[in-house]
């Protein structure tokens, strides 16, 4: 099961309501959280995974197509980081359902905010033209303190660690 814990501004959006008891995502890349971000006129939605902070654009469109969009984002991303056809389709998780709910963690609702405003400054310079591009680009950026980590990097550790390493720019 894939579980969305949402900030309330992205909830009201998706016009989902509680009471919210939500189980843990059966994936290993865990929870994603998300927060809609505006570039310029464009609405775009960066969802963050809980164990690795990995993030995924996905366009704001309409809320019933959410799901199949993320989850295609999620396997163009996960491609593009090299990880074999396995991984991708335990990720893709096509029969275990979703669930949205509430954010429970400050701290990775701190990295969404923070990938929202490279978000902003990555686009504004020009240097990425679409959702995939993005978030391969926000994928490269160092998170926390003296102990930081490359979400890229992160997810190829939990997911395949024998996966290549993808070349930074």
């Amino acid at each position: 099961m894939l579980v969305f814990r949402c900030t309330q501004r992205l909830l009201k959006r998706l016009k989902v309501g509680g009471p919210f008891d939500l189980p843990r995502s059966s994936t290993q890349l865990g929870d994603w959280y998300g927060n809609t971000v505006f570039i310029g006129r464009v609405p775009l939605i960066i969802f963050v995974s809980e164990t690795t902070m990995l993030p995924v654009v996905v366009p704001l469109r309409e809320s019933r197509t959410l799901v199949p969009r993320f989850q295609n984002a999620l396997c163009e991303i996960l491609e593009a980081l090299k990880m074999p056809q396995p991984v991708i389709r335990r990720e893709f998780d096509l029969d275990g359902g979703s669930a949205f709910g509430p954010t429970a963690s400050r701290r990775v609702v701190g990295v969404v905010n923070e990938l929202a405003y490279q978000a902003e400054a990555t686009v504004h310079s020009g240097r990425c033209v679409n959702p995939l591009d993005l978030a391969l680009r926000l994928s490269g950026v160092p998170i926390g303190g003296l102990e930081h980590i490359v979400p890229c990097e992160a997810a190829r550790m939990l997911l395949a660690p024998t996966a290549p390493r993808r070349a930074t720019w």
